[in-house]
């Protein structure tokens, strides 16, 4: 593979366009790939593998729409906003005020088809079929308290990252967007980047729910929102990936120009990656990529935090030392950051035993954000004292 690019990463939602039989040991696989995948990577795993098909999902059934939530079912008997639960569909989420016609800050996907599809759906039955269902209360938990600090304007949607004469030449730059979490006045900002195999953007699972366990330690957190899909005009994976790369550039642009407004500090900054998103972090950070902090005369992050998202043909050079690294990886991930650990010992040589923080968990898949329930429960805490110990050194 050529240095600085990345490997074919498994995109977001398109599972759902699978048939419908698949056998246990399968659908236990397809729901571990549910939130990265792409239909090039189902169709090279069939030959691998052996021919399967995949989850029964509606939108098989040709759904075309999303079901209309009534005004009503928004609010409480106060007139305020009413606490979302597990068992509220996917469009109440989409459709909700909050978002200001923005549904794409929560969740977005390659397709309409896609989203009508999961629509009609609970989080917490959505959950249960892709197999994370302990990830259910903490997207509930996320969008809930999106809720509550927009209220006390603590929360804010950015838009117009890339400047004007980029957006008049490819408006699709005009898509790029985020939700700036504002923290107490000092401290510093992470940048979270959600996954989605450069087909969608699942904030909603990743970003967001660590977004609000930031926001709650007094950090400033920004959530991007990236070009997917066809708004990336390329079809060739690695090129997708490397396109979408750039959006991290103009977000981090925003966040230097903004610290007097917002009160945080970009000194000692952190990125946090999931899946796509990590690679995205990967490529920001580290020299040996094309669209890097360095040749860009950008800052680099005191550290990143790939999880489930470091890139697994990783190279350090010279001027990456100083750069320190936590990342999370299940060695059951089928997406392929598990072979990530044949290279944590040059990691380590490169950037130094007390930069690096990297575990594999045994019996662990793809897309397990905050880890609840799972081998990696608590890893944003641990990520939290790792990045304090190295914003200071």
């Amino acid at each position: 593979m050529e240095s600085g690019s990345f490997g074919r990463v498994k995109s977001n939602f398109t599972v759902m366009e699978e048939t419908k039989k698949v056998t246990s040991t399968k659908r236990a696989e397809i729901r571990a790939l549910w939130s990265f995948r792409g239909r090039s990577e189902i169709d090279k795993e069939e030959k691998n593998m052996g021919k399967y098909k995949g989850l029964f999902w509606p939108a098989i059934l040709g759904v075309k729409h999303m079901p209309k939530v009534k005004e009503s079912e928004f609010y409480n008997d106060a007139g305020g906003f009413r606490r979302a639960t597990i068992n509220d569909k996917i469009a109440f989420f989409l459709q909700h005020p909050v978002w200001e016609g923005r549904p794409e800050l929560f969740m977005k996907t390659g397709s309409p088809k896609e989203i009508y599809a999961m629509s009609g759906m609970s989080v917490h039955g959505l959950c249960n079929l892709i197999g994370q269902p302990a990830q259910a209360q903490s997207i509930v938990d996320g969008f809930n308290y999106v809720v509550e600090q927009k209220g006390l304007k603590k929360v804010h949607f950015i838009s117009g990252l890339y400047a004007e004469d980029e957006v008049r030449r490819d408006p699709d730059k005009g898509k790029v967007q985020g939700i700036l979490f504002q923290g107490e006045p000092g401290k510093p900002v992470a940048v979270l980047i959600a996954g989605g195999g450069f087909d969608g953007v699942a904030s909603y699972l990743e970003s967001i729910p660590a977004a609000m366990e930031l926001h709650r330690r007094g950090y400033s957190a920004f959530v991007l929102v990236y070009r997917v899909n066809v708004e990336l005009h390329e079809t060739e994976p690695q090129a997708k990936g490397g396109e979408a790369s750039k959006d991290v550039l103009p977000a981090v642009r925003y966040l230097i120009g903004h610290q007097a407004e917002y009160g945080y500090t970009m000194d000692g900054f952190g990125m946090f990656g999931f899946s796509a998103g990590g690679l995205m972090t990967t490529a920001y950070a580290f020299s040996d990529y094309k669209d890097c902090c360095h040749k860009h005369n950008l800052p680099r992050p005191a550290a990143i935090f790939p999880i489930y998202g470091l890139h697994w043909e990783l190279k350090v050079h010279e001027e990456d030392k100083g750069l320190a690294i936590f990342s999370r990886v299940g060695r059951d991930d089928p997406t392929g950051f598990a072979a990530v650990e044949k290279i944590i010992p040059d990691i380590r040589k490169a950037l130094g035993q007390e930069n690096v923080d990297i575990v594999m968990y045994d019996k662990l898949g793809h897309g397990f954000g905050l880890g609840i329930d799972t081998a990696a429960d608590g890893w944003l805490r641990d990520a939290v004292a790792f990045w304090e110990e190295h914003r200071k050194c």
